[in-house]
């Protein structure tokens, strides 16, 4: 991305099996995004290991803050982010990026 950002792809072989963005969201903010992996691969570590790469490219960035909107009928996904230093949080006075969010989260890497 030419604005700071980055995606990541995840693969087995030659075949995409996951994915997320990291946007930039102001100076030194950012924001993980679009996180996804493929159903046949789900369980087997792949969204963690995509999770620490956009946290390693968030850090090697110097931001000041990375979030994240997500819903909260998504469980797995919440589990997963707490596992990794991401904390409920009180959402900025700006209207959500997504009409299904209600849940925001930032990442305290001491609470990992």
């Amino acid at each position: 991305m030419n604005e700071g950002g980055a995606i990541l792809f995840a693969r087995h072989g030659r075949r995409l099996i996951g994915t997320c963005a990291l946007l930039k969201a102001g100076d030194s903010r950012y924001e993980l995004s679009k996180m996804a992996v493929t159903e046949a691969y789900q369980g087997a570590g792949i969204g963690r290991r995509l999770l620490m790469a956009a946290i390693k490219t968030y850090e090697s960035k110097a931001g000041s803050e990375l979030f994240l909107e997500t819903n909260s009928a998504l469980t797995p996904a919440i589990r997963l982010y707490e596992s990794v230093g991401f904390v409920h949080a009180t959402r900025p006075a700006t209207p959500a990026h997504y009409t299904r969010a209600d849940v925001y989260m930032v990442y305290r890497p001491e609470r990992a």
